[in-house]
């Protein structure tokens, strides 16, 4: 079959090296634990989205296929599970600081 098709797999590719620096960049705004995952699933989704309409896949169910329910589906979560997780005040997991053992050594060597 000489069916001209897009090459998606390079499109999908460079979607997600464009969302991995996305997530790389907000990982560190001290967000709620989930909320991050919530930009992901949302991001994905719309990304996938995207790229099924070049696809040439059966459609199931109002026009689009089984990938792009899936998608939307996705979108949905993302976006609720942001709502709900941006109402949160603070991040329920902080780490403890760490403790340095070796300068506890040395204070009680230099003291004795």
């Amino acid at each position: 079959d000489n069916t001209p098709l897009h090459p998606t797999p390079i499109y999908e590719f460079l979607a997600a090296v464009i969302i991995f620096y996305i997530l790389w960049r907000l990982r560190k705004k001290g967000w709620v634990d989930g909320k991050l995952f919530m930009v992901y699933l949302f991001a994905a989704g719309v990304e996938r989205l995207l790229v099924e309409f070049i696809r040439l896949n059966p459609r199931l169910l109002f026009g689009l296929t089984e990938a792009q329910l899936i998608s939307v589906v996705m979108i949905v979560v993302g976006s609720i599970g942001f709502v709900y997780l941006g109402r949160r005040n603070k991040p329920n997991f902080v780490p403890p600081p760490i403790k340095n053992v070796n300068k506890k050594k040395r204070a009680k060597e230099a003291s004795t």
